[in-house]
């Protein structure tokens, strides 16, 4: 049994500081096309099924990324194209790779779509080919339904479908350089934390920077959050697919409150240790689907009954 401890998927993505590149579909049917995709789930990551050139891949839908990712090693079907990129990732360490722009179909929708190129993860590819990024929601112009419950994606260009579906709304900031969706959690007790990632790429329920957290423990109600700590461990490999590093410490806490996407959950396990964004994570998936429109900068939370 494979198991993940920490920050799993800081992984092959948005840690690296690169400049998103456009890359418009099209559709079958431009007026109003809907289409529902089985999803899986497992170890808190969602994973659709979609078409590259002609062949089936597993992609992870991930929001915590702000850009459309393909593993090298999955395939001799992936022609590089376009010169080669020099990327950096979260701890400044720079290496080359590239970008290729291929055939892209996800139930009906289809069309030309740029994807970069990562570093072959045997562990990560066992789980799945390639990370679909919010450079997709956005570009598509779609409205995406992610439910765990009933085990499927929907897309759908059409803004009104899901009107009628009881739900709360949040709109979320967009980080000027990333554009990746930024929301406010509010902890009790504790205060609350904003510009927290929406990273449906990190499989855990939350995960705050030390920046974050050592503002928690010095608050006016220090003492009150200093009681929900619950130890100290040691994560898995901390870092992205550029650079494997060492475990790193995490301290441990148990909320007895969170509120997050206008939702209070109860006794959350959480931690906090060195990263570059406090997350809230593909856990909350349990507990609620999601409604999400890029483009308006908009997330409605449905919680399960």
């Amino acid at each position: 049994m494979i198991t993940f401890g920490g920050r799993f998927l800081c992984l092959l993505r948005a840690c690296l500081v690169i400049i998103t590149l456009s890359s418009p579909l099209s559709t079958l049917n431009s007026k109003n096309l809907t289409d529902t995709i089985p999803l899986t789930f497992k170890y808190n990551m969602p994973v659709v099924k979609a078409l590259i050139n002609g062949q089936e891949r597993r992609f992870l839908l991930d929001t915590g990324s702000s850009a459309s990712i393909l593993m090298l090693g999955t395939g001799d079907d992936y022609a590089l194209a376009g010169d080669s990129i020099e990327m950096e990732d979260a701890y400044g360490e720079k290496q080359l790779t590239g970008y290729t722009q291929a055939d892209f179909r996800l139930g009906s929708f289809e069309g030309k779509k740029n994807f970069y190129f990562m570093p072959y993860n045997e562990v990560l590819h066992g789980l799945f080919d390639g990370i679909l990024g919010m450079d997709y929601l956005e570009y598509m112009g779609v409205v995406v339904k992610i439910d765990v419950k009933r085990g499927h994606l929907i897309l759908t260009t059409d803004k009104r479908l899901f009107n009628r579906e009881k739900r709360k709304k949040t709109t979320y900031k967009r980080d000027r350089t990333d554009r990746l969706p930024k929301l406010k959690v509010k902890m009790s007790p504790g205060g609350k934390v904003k510009n927290v990632l929406f990273d449906t790429g990190f499989n855990e329920m939350l995960e705050l920077r030390m920046e974050d957290f050592s503002r928690l423990m010095h608050s006016r109600r220090g003492e009150a959050f200093r009681q929900q700590l619950t130890g100290t461990a040691y994560g898995g490999n901390q870092g992205t697919a550029l650079q494997q590093r060492d475990s790193v410490g995490r301290t441990n806490f148990r909320l007895k409150e969170m509120k997050a996407l206008k939702t209070k959950l109860y006794d959350i396990d959480a931690h906090a240790e060195e990263t570059t964004d406090s997350k809230l994570g593909a856990a909350i998936l349990n507990h609620g689907a999601v409604i999400i429109n890029a483009r308006k900068r908009k997330i409605y939370f449905l919680p399960a009954e």
